[in-house]
Order: structure tokens, then C-alpha cells, then sequence
């Protein structure tokens, strides 16, 4: 399997952006910023964390199950499709969270990066087909791992909410730069991408001009380091620490959102 792995990583490294998307990847994986005293700072997210479940059912409970209910649905249709291939796709995310917010806010512009099998792009789309209203664009680079891997990017996404969506698989650092000539604003952020310091630190700085008073965003997978503390700390924003089964996913929000 590893010399299987190897044969398609040099395939896709023949594409001078692959080759610069996975230089960098690699790069920052071996000498990237590592996040000190780890199990301190795990116990700092566990102490600070909302429960995620009694966060949202506070807000709006009817809506809650709804979202409960939404998102156990497309958990169950995904697995019965990505149980069939031989490889690891990944699984939902903070489905349950994304749909809610969709619902709850409303948003006309999405934009999420990390798509994998497509669970979270699904909630996404379910919801903005709900609200007959809003569009998802999504930011993505191919399982490089595998052989023809962009086959597998949204995998999981039924057809009749495509409409709403705009996938590019090119990485981030391409991405965002064709996004934002799309789009002049963001209403709701999903980060679920490059989990390195530098690669958030990058990310943030580079839509930083799209985001408003009124815009939500969500970070996955803050036990990679602390970045989201810092940043939320240095731009003095409002902003919570969710506890999804102990994954711990950042969560700003504007002033007014609890109110």
C-alpha cells in the first residue's frame, strides 16, 4: 500500500500546482510549527468548551432537532454510499452545527474549505435547499494518495442540490484567490482544510476582507495547535469553544447572535 501511495503521489506532483500544493503540505508536516505543551492546551480547550448539543438547543431547540434529525439522515445516506469504496473518505464533521447555522442564519455566501467525501458540503446544501436560498463555495485538494482521486471530492452529494455549489480542487492557495473574484462578501466560514498554524494563519489573512459584522465561522479540529485562541484573542472577537464528543471546533459569532 505504501508503494501504491508513493506511485500516485509522483503522479500528481507532475502538475505543477499538485507539485506545489504537496511540496508544502510535506514541508509543514515535517518542520511546521508544533504545538507545545500539548496536553495542557488539550486541557485548556476541554475546560473552556460548550457542549455543543445544550450550546444550540438553547438557541432555537425546535430547530436543533430539526438539525438533529437532517443530519442523522445524511450520515446514514453517505456511509451506504462510501461504504463500498476501499479507502478512507473521512466522515462527517460538525454536521449537525453546519446545518443548524445554515437554517438559523440564512446566509447567502458559504464558503468552506475541506470537502472530502462531501458529508459537511451535503449539511451545507441540504440546508441552503431548505431555505430555497444561498450558494456554497467549496475549496478542495485531491485525496493525493489515490489513484484519479478527484473522483472522490463530494462523492457523497445528490445531484439535485449541485445547483448551489461551486467546487474548486486545486488547494487553497489557488482557491481562494478564483473565490474571491466571485464573491465580494461571507456570510458563513467552514475551515476544515490545512490544520497547520500557518496554513489557518494564511487562510484567515487571506478572506479577511470578505468577512463582516454579521459573518459566522467555524474551525475544525482545534487540538492541532492554538492558533484559533490566537486569533480570536488578537482581534478581540466574540467567540466560543464547542465540545462535539471531545473534538473541540472553534466557533465565532457577531455581538448580537445570543441576544
Amino acid at each position: 500500500m505504501q508503494k501504491f501511495n508513493l506511485i500516485n503521489i509522483l503522479k500528481s506532483m507532475l502538475n505543477y500546482k499538485n507539485f506545489v500544493v504537496i511540496t508544502k503540505k510535506i514541508f509543514d508536516r515535517l518542520f511546521g510549527y508544533k504545538q507545545k505543551n500539548y496536553n495542557n492546551y488539550i486541557k485548556f480547550l476541554r475546560e473552556i468548551s460548550v457542549n455543543h448539543e445544550e450550546f444550540f438547543n438553547s438557541i432555537d431547540a425546535e430547530l436543533w432537532k430539526e438539525s438533529k434529525i437532517a443530519s442523522e439522515e445524511i450520515i446514514n445516506k453517505s456511509n451506504k454510499i462510501i461504504k463500498n469504496i476501499n479507502y478512507d473518505l473521512g466522515g462527517g464533521g460538525a454536521i449537525d452545527v453546519i446545518y443548524f447555522l445554515t437554517r438559523y442564519s440564512k446566509p447567502e455566501i458559504i464558503l468552506e474549505t475541506g470537502v472530502a467525501a462531501g458529508f459537511s458540503s451535503y449539511a451545507f446544501l441540504k440546508s441552503i435547499y431548505k431555505n430555497n436560498y444561498g450558494t456554497l463555495y467549496s475549496s478542495d485538494f485531491p485525496y493525493f494518495r489515490l489513484p484519479k482521486p478527484e473522483k472522490y471530492i463530494g462523492i457523497v452529494v445528490p445531484e439535485e442540490f449541485k445547483s448551489h455549489w461551486n467546487l474548486f480542487i486545486e488547494g487553497d492557495q489557488y482557491n481562494i484567490e478564483l473565490i474571491k473574484k466571485k464573491i465580494n462578501k461571507v456570510d458563513l466560514i467552514h475551515y476544515d482544510s490545512d490544520k497547520s498554524y500557518n496554513g489557518r494563519k494564511n487562510f484567515t489573512k487571506s478572506i479577511e476582507k470578505l468577512m463582516h459584522d454579521q459573518t459566522l465561522f467555524l474551525m475544525d479540529d482545534l487540538h492541532n495547535n492554538e492558533f484559533f485562541i490566537d486569533y480570536v484573542k488578537e482581534k478581540n472577537l466574540f467567540w466560543k469553544i464547542l465540545n462535539i464528543n471531545n473534538r473541540y471546533v472553534g466557533f465565532i459569532y457577531p455581538k448580537n447572535f445570543l441576544q
